[in-house]
């Protein structure tokens, strides 16, 4: 609960910058990112928000197909489910491209079958999962900065906050993602 009252914190403070973007102008952006971990795969539609020339606020709405195989607390967990998440990018340089780095916060809502004892025993759980993560990326801008291409990593973990079932698996989680955006240019 510390990490994510850390994580919200960071969102907030540097929401205090939307000021600043007020008198510049804006490059909105949406777009679509892929993201792999070792247990599954989370697509997502994203849209971005500037809070000044070095800050985002993006927002999520995605899809995570999970295949634990044995990574949980059963022999074979698979499943998955909608969720929606935020994220904070700090850019080091200006114009939001280059190395970025920023907490990302992302709720799940997932169903999970999972089978033991060589398929004798089954069973389903349905659960809400909190995943905090730490990103590090890069973004290129392409297309006269119309576009943008963005790979990320990112560690954190994935908490069950609330489970209908038998437990299933939870931990540290690590994710390699892509995305790409287009970006629209406005002026306040």
């Amino acid at each position: 609960m510390r990490t994510c009252s850390l994580m919200c914190l960071l969102l907030v403070g540097f929401m205090g910058q939307a000021a600043e973007a007020q008198q510049r102008p804006l490059s909105h952006a949406g777009g679509v990112t892929l993201q792999a971990y070792p247990a599954g795969t989370i697509v997502a539609l994203h849209g971005a928000i500037p809070l000044g020339q070095r800050d985002a606020l993006r927002g999520y709405a995605a899809y995570n197909i999970t295949h634990r195989r044995d990574f949980g607390e059963h022999e074979d967990e698979r499943g998955g489910g909608p969720g929606a998440g935020v994220a904070w990018r700090h850019y080091f340089g200006s114009g939001h491209h280059g190395l970025h780095v920023g907490p990302r916060i992302d709720m799940w809502l997932l169903a999970v079958d999972w089978i033991d004892h060589n398929g004798l025993e089954k069973g389903s759980t349905s659960l809400v999962v909190f995943q905090p993560t730490a990103q590090l990326g890069y973004t290129w801008q392409f297309g006269n900065g119309r576009f943008a291409l963005a790979a990320t990593a990112a560690l954190g973990a994935e908490i069950n906050v609330i489970t209908e079932g038998e437990d299933v698996g939870e931990g540290a989680i690590l994710l390699l993602g892509v995305s790409i955006s287009k970006r629209s240019m406005r002026t306040q």
